[in-house]
Order: C-alpha cells, then structure tokens, then sequence
C-alpha cells in the first residue's frame, strides 16, 4: 500500500530538499520497525517510561500576509519536480509487478481545502522550511495535481488506486496538523483501505 504526494509536492516548493530524499547508506536498523519495537520492549521491561516523540504537532495557521501573491491559473511551471514523480511512480510499479506484488495507491489527503476559508492562512508542511509563502488553498491545489496524475498512472498502468483525498480530506476530526491522522483518521484510512483490498482482489469480508 502506497500512500504518496505530499513529500514529492515539498521537492517542487523547495528543490534544495532533494538531498532529503536521496538515498542514502544507513545502518539496517535505522528503518527498522521490529527494531524499534524490541528496543522499545527493552527499555520498558528495564522499568524506563518510553514517551513516543513525533517532531508535528496541532496546526495553529498563521494569516496570509496582506502583499502576498497569488499563484498563477496555470500552476504546472511551479511543480518543477512532478515530471521525476510520474516517474518514479511508473518506477514503483515496475519494481513492484517485477516481484509479483499486488499494490495499492492512495491519493494524499490533507486539512486544508480549495475554498475560501483556507485561503485567508498560509499553507506548508510541517517540516519545509524555505517554503514560498502561499496560501493553504493553493497548496492544496497544487497537492491536488500530485493527486490528479497518481490517479492518471495508476489508470495507465492498470493498478488500483483508491482516492483517498476525496474521500477524508478537510476533515478536522481527521487531522491533527496537515497530513497526519488523528485516532478517528487512521480509523477511517484503515476501513477504507481494507474495504479497497477485498473489492480489487476479491477477498471475503472480514
């Protein structure tokens, strides 16, 4: 299961981010879920209260400075990076069809919307910094046309995707910043996703 598009939208607001994203040599446990549930076991069974740090937090949205510029009707030139992200798509589900693997796309949903009440605060990702000051409308308008071409390889390809951006988008129950989910948002993104496996592979319910 894939969920994509926010990250891939960063590289194109701020390209120097790149080196964020290219592949680096870490240590195997560096990505490592198993081993962080063991050393997390450790530390607890050594009587250590373990508190889960997540680096975001609550979205407090600033205003939308009064000079600010809005984008163009024609947003394609500001997404500099969505030609590399067609293609690593394409490169996913090569790799993934190459192992014989059954893959799920989901489209990226986020708190802010296309309207006008998003487009009175600025919009970013809780980590880019150096970002172009926009409005939060607009970035979601721009995450709208990662969403858009996911969609469009996806048909191409003949591998499912499921869009979850209509379906849980705006939802304030849903987010507690930009992207991430609140308890009730992974509720609804795990139903929903359980729902697309046993419709696309026919799976018996439950």
């Amino acid at each position: 299961v894939f969920l994509v598009g926010v990250n891939d939208l960063g590289l194109s607001l701020n390209p120097g981010l790149q080196d964020s994203f290219d592949e680096v040599e870490r240590p195997w446990f560096f990505t490592s879920a198993l081993f962080r549930v063991l050393w997390q076991q450790s530390q607890i069974a050594r009587g250590a209260v373990v508190v889960q740090q997540a680096g975001h937090g609550t979205l407090v949205p600033a205003p939308l400075p009064p000079d600010d510029v809005p984008l163009p009707a024609d947003v394609l030139p500001v997404l500099t990076q969505l030609p590399e992200y067609r293609a690593n798509l394409h490169r996913l589900i090569d790799l993934g069809q190459a192992q014989g693997l059954q893959m799920l796309f989901l489209t990226q949903p986020m708190l802010f919307e296309d309207n006008a009440y998003w487009a009175a605060f600025q919009g970013s990702s809780y980590w880019l910094i150096d970002q172009p000051v926009i409005s939060a409308a607009e970035y979601r308008r721009l995450l709208d046309v990662y969403n858009a071409t996911l969609l469009e390889v996806c048909a191409e390809r003949d591998v499912p995707c499921y869009d979850l951006a209509a379906d849980i988008s705006g939802n304030p129950d849903y987010f507690y910043d930009v992207v991430h989910f609140t308890d009730a948002g992974a509720a609804r993104v795990g139903q929903v996703v359980a729902q697309a496996i046993e419709q696309w592979w026919s799976l018996p319910p439950g």
